[in-house]
């Protein structure tokens, strides 16, 4: 497995670019969607950590501005 940081997620695209670019995510995010009950749902990921404790760690190196959206770690697997 892998892990990845979620940072933000909505069902709305444009508040999902919105996020990417006033956080200046352009160059290190990936969108990822999902179908929930219908909806369409938008996820902004970052990083590929190989342990949970890398990904712990970056966690807590985001921008305030960042961690207040609550990333969750994500596993992965390939």
């Amino acid at each position: 497995p892998f892990y990845q940081l979620r940072v933000f997620a909505s069902d709305n695209r444009q508040a999902v670019d919105q996020f990417i670019h006033t956080h200046h995510l352009t160059s290190r995010s990936q969108i990822e969607w999902t179908l929930d009950k219908g909806k369409t749902r938008f996820s902004v990921l970052i990083g590929h950590f190989t342990d949970y404790e890398h990904a712990l760690k970056a966690e807590h190196h985001l921008p305030t501005s960042i961690q207040q959206q609550h990333p969750q770690i994500l596993t992965r697997w390939s």
